[in-house]
């Protein structure tokens, strides 16, 4: 469900969500022949619950030039129903936030949007077994350009995940706390060029 607020100058939203899901699949690790493999495994059933806050608001509009700012804070809650009770799951964060700026200049058919996010770091048990899964925080950042002709063409360069550090998981015994696996993936920025025609 959702309660609303918008005027001319801006708004929110928030939302509220509850999710029943018969079959949860989950990243799990397992050691086979010496070393640690990651496998996703079913988890049977699971349910989520959360809150979605949503807001803009416009700075300034006068002379073409507009301005809005907005932004989204979103907090969930999965967890996995287990016969001796429920647990949370292993690779879904507690919430995320985000924070984006929009520019138009309008006698010029020009747009420019930057948007930051941020998911933060945290600690799972993993599945039944002896280990914790810990995850590194990340930011983001994201921009576009957009720039409009006439007769409906568009040209627009957009970057992704820029300047995001490396996405890092690694497994601790909850016993000792020894290091058990780490991994690292890494984070590549992304470009893209389109051109557009609308018809």
């Amino acid at each position: 469900s959702t309660l609303g607020y918008n005027t001319a100058d801006g708004g929110f939203n928030l939302t509220g969500f509850v999710r029943q899901i018969d079959d949860y699949i989950e990243k799990t690790v397992q050691l086979e022949q010496g070393r640690y493999v990651q496998r996703p495994a079913n988890q049977s059933r699971a349910h989520t619950r959360g809150l979605e806050l949503s807001a803009r608001y416009a700075l300034r509009q006068e002379g073409g030039h507009s301005w809005l700012l907005n932004g989204q804070l979103t907090t969930i809650r999965a967890e996995i129903d287990r016969p001796g009770g429920t647990r949370l799951a292993s690779d879904v964060a507690p919430y995320s936030a985000s924070l984006g700026l929009s520019y138009q200049y309008q006698p010029k058919r020009l747009s420019l949007s930057v948007n930051a996010g941020y998911t933060p770091a945290y600690t799972r048990p993993l599945d039944d077994q002896p280990y914790l899964r810990h995850v590194n925080a990340r930011p983001s950042l994201d921009a576009s350009l957009t720039q409009r002709f006439n007769a409906g063409w568009a040209l627009t360069l957009s970057g992704r995940n820029l300047l995001a550090p490396d996405r890092q998981v690694w497994l601790e015994d909850r016993s000792t706390g020894l290091l058990v696996q780490s991994q690292r993936s890494d984070s590549v920025a992304n470009w893209l060029l389109t051109v557009e025609k609308r018809f």
